[in-house]
């Protein structure tokens, strides 16, 4: 068999032609590339000076105050399914839940939320530990007007219990590594 040969690419200087002299030079660079930081980024020459420059917000911090403000948002517009929702206590929804919110959400355009808010609600609210863990076998399932539809089955628990633990790791590794930088920036 024949070895396939891997394309070249060739790459050409432009050349930049003088209309008056008709002569041709070397195109200028687009940039210079430096290495390292620029000089305003540099680092202190002090080892013990700290940067006293305002830090904007963090980009977790927005994302997780969005979250709120639509799981706030979705608690209001649905106040029976999540009564104690200000005490940070969650009801477990019915199967089939979207169907009954999509219809609400049309029947309803000023009720304030859209489908698709409703959709990264939902993700929010049920990606959350507090909510995973009212997922308990035989604990009733709520519909948006707070009257019990059903039953949590032994697998969904089960399927909860697993994402408990998932979680519970995750925020592990995220305080190591929040209390390795914490600790590293000490030193």
């Amino acid at each position: 068999m024949t070895e396939k040969k891997a394309p070249v690419i060739v790459v050409r200087k432009s050349r930049l032609k003088d209309p008056e002299s008709g002569q041709t030079h070397p195109a200028p660079p687009l940039r210079e590339i430096t290495t390292g930081a620029p000089a305003a980024l540099a680092a202190p020459d002090t080892p013990d000076a700290k940067n006293t420059t305002a830090r904007s917000p963090d980009k977790r911090n927005r994302h997780a105050q969005k979250s709120r403000d639509r799981m706030a948002l979705f608690a209001r517009t649905f106040p029976a399914l999540w009564p104690e929702f200000e005490k940070g206590k969650f009801r477990p929804m019915k199967v089939g839940i979207k169907e009954q919110v999509k219809a609400y959400i049309d029947a309803h355009p000023d009720c304030g939320m859209t489908f698709g808010t409703w959709i990264q609600a939902i993700r929010t609210v049920t990606s959350r530990i507090e909510y995973q863990r009212c997922l308990k076998e035989g604990t009733p399932r709520y519909d948006i007007h707070g009257e019990p539809v059903g039953t949590v089955t032994a697998p969904e628990a089960e399927y909860a219990r697993l994402q408990v633990s998932r979680i519970r790791a995750k925020m592990d590794l995220s305080r190591a590594a929040r209390e390795k930088k914490n600790h590293d920036e000490t030193e």
